[in-house]
């Protein structure tokens, strides 16, 4: 997952607009976001937060100064550090694919902030804060809490590829929870990059645009599409 091949296979995929979420860090953001623009791929960067309670939850923001105020408030509140001989290296890289640092900290972990106080800070930010892979058993709010919280606002619920491998049933399980649904490929391996993705109906490829597509303003939609 270097930069030069997330930008690869996002352009050879024909995707407009790529997420960078990594668990509990947003370091490697800049980079990919770098080799993206020289390819014309918008990259919108955030981090895949997990709560106290181990829920997931991806949060992304409309420019750099709101996404490293996130990072800073997630910092503060992530305990423990890396054990590379069990979870690997936590590898910062810069646009040339070359290892600038490594994050001591344990990114894999859960941070000590409430799933309220996560959402409500990324919105603070102007973010987005969207509940991840709704229909996995771990790691999911569903899947941790039973429920979605009343007053926990979540700007949509994200569905895995498992979801959509199991058709228009599975799907509709999640459609008539009153947020809109997304999915994505929540990429580990190049290969996984789009599959699925959602196709976004705005006027152009921006992070104000993707707000208003997933609140359906003004002729604006979405469509999960399964790559």
């Amino acid at each position: 997952m270097r930069p030069s091949m997330i930008a690869y296979e996002a352009k050879r995929k024909h995707l407009n607009i790529i997420a960078i979420t990594d668990h509990n860090s947003s370091e490697n953001v800049d980079a990919v976001a770098a080799v993206c623009a020289q390819l014309g791929v918008i990259v919108i960067g955030g981090m895949e937060v997990t709560s106290r309670e181990e829920v997931h939850v991806v949060v992304v923001f409309p420019d750099g100064d709101s996404l490293s105020a996130m990072q800073e408030l997630v910092y503060a509140h992530l305990p423990g550090k890396n054990a590379v001989d069990i979870f690997g290296e936590q590898l910062i890289v810069n646009d040339r694919d070359r290892i600038v640092a490594e994050n001591p900290r344990m990114l894999i972990g859960a941070t000590e902030l409430s799933l309220e106080q996560i959402v409500e800070r990324a919105h603070e930010l102007e973010g987005l804060a969207i509940a991840a892979h709704v229909d996995r058993e771990a790691f999911s709010v569903i899947g941790q809490l039973g429920l979605i919280p009343d007053g926990v606002a979540f700007d949509a619920l994200e569905l895995s590829r498992r979801a959509l491998a199991g058709g228009p049933e599975r799907v509709a399980q999640f459609s008539g929870l009153g947020f809109p649904l997304i999915a994505s490929s929540d990429a580990h391996m190049p290969d996984q990059i789009g599959r699925p993705r959602t196709e976004f109906t705005m006027t152009e490829p921006s992070f104000g645009e993707l707000r208003r597509a997933l609140r359906a303003e003004a002729g604006r939609s979405l469509r999960i599409a399964d790559g």
